[in-house]
């Protein structure tokens, strides 16, 4: 590659052909990314998240009582068990052991998802998962993804843009659920406060990340 820079162009010619296999330019490749320490935080943070996201699915199969929200769910842990285990072979990859995998990686965000699993009905239990949690999930995925470096780090990359895919179809189909059984104005006035009640406590947990700053409110009361 350093036999092909030329000094008075101030960068690397190209023949038209995309470089580095089309995973980015060398100017995108040559910037610093996200250190590896870091990368193995947020990592274990996602891999903790859809953790509970497949419990939280879990726990809600058998009491609801919708059937079409069942079949999703089956087809959404299933996706979240994934990305666990493409998640956890990632560290694997990136640590050596110990690596911290069924610890709670924050107190706050472990409050956070505590809450979401205290939904009492199927509108709320949609709102919180679709609305909020998997949201922000999907937002935190994509943040990293422009944080890290391209080529250096591309399989992080790869199964991030994968979960980002499937966490998109995930929310999509959320969307159209919760507008299906939240009609009325009292009900969409208690799916919101809902939501704010949960987006409270991600907000507490400094997002998904943890790496977002926390404001300096009160936090409500939990659920029992």
């Amino acid at each position: 590659m350093r036999r092909h820079y030329t000094k008075a162009m101030g960068k690397i010619p190209t023949n038209g052909i995309p470089p580095l296999a089309g995973l980015a330019t060398y100017e995108e490749a040559a910037k610093p990314g996200l250190g590896v320490d870091d990368n193995v935080d947020l990592l274990r943070r996602y891999n903790y998240v859809v953790k509970r996201l497949y419990f939280i699915s879990a726990a809600f199969m058998n009491p609801t009582p919708e059937w079409e929200v069942k079949s999703a769910l089956s087809l959404h842990m299933y996706l979240d068990g994934e990305h666990g285990q493409s998640l956890r072979s990632r560290v694997a990859e990136l640590r050596r052991p110990p690596l911290y995998l069924d610890h709670t990686p924050d107190e706050r965000l472990e409050a956070f998802l505590d809450e979401a699993e205290r939904a009492q009905n199927t509108p709320e239990f949609l709102t919180g998962i679709y609305r909020v949690v998997r949201p922000a999930l999907l937002q935190a995925f994509k943040d990293h993804v422009a944080s890290i470096n391209p080529l250096f780090d591309y399989p992080t990359c790869r199964l991030l843009k994968t979960a980002i895919a499937e966490e998109d179809q995930m929310i999509e189909w959320g969307r159209q659920a919760i507008a299906a059984v939240v009609k009325t104005d009292q009900g969409r006035q208690t799916a919101t406060a809902w939501a704010n009640h949960l987006d409270a406590y991600l907000q507490a947990a400094g997002g998904i990340s943890g790496k977002e700053e926390a404001p300096a409110q009160e936090l409500p009361e939990k659920r029992a």
